[in-house]
């Protein structure tokens, strides 16, 4: 069994915890359809865990990531339509 020290290998980031937690709370999902809040809850996430990371690399890496599962997402719901 292998352990894993989460705090050494975790990303460096510019916020704390408690910050993250006020900026995920803070997203206003009322103007959003219930059936579409999970998916808007993980791209705010993806969002501003993009743009706290230190590491630019990982967090254009994280960007493209989640431009890419938003063009996915967007083509689904396209082909369902019809």
């Amino acid at each position: 069994m292998q352990i894993k020290n989460r705090e050494r290998d975790g990303l460096k980031s510019k916020i704390t915890p408690e910050e993250l937690g006020r900026a995920l709370a803070a997203q206003d999902l009322s103007t959003i359809p219930a059936h579409k809040r999970a998916f808007a809850r993980y791209d705010h996430f993806m969002s501003v865990m993009a743009d706290s990371l230190h590491n630019r690399q990982v967090a254009s890496e994280i960007k493209a990531a989640r431009r890419l599962h938003t063009t996915r997402r967007l083509s689904l719901l396209a082909q369902s339509a019809h």
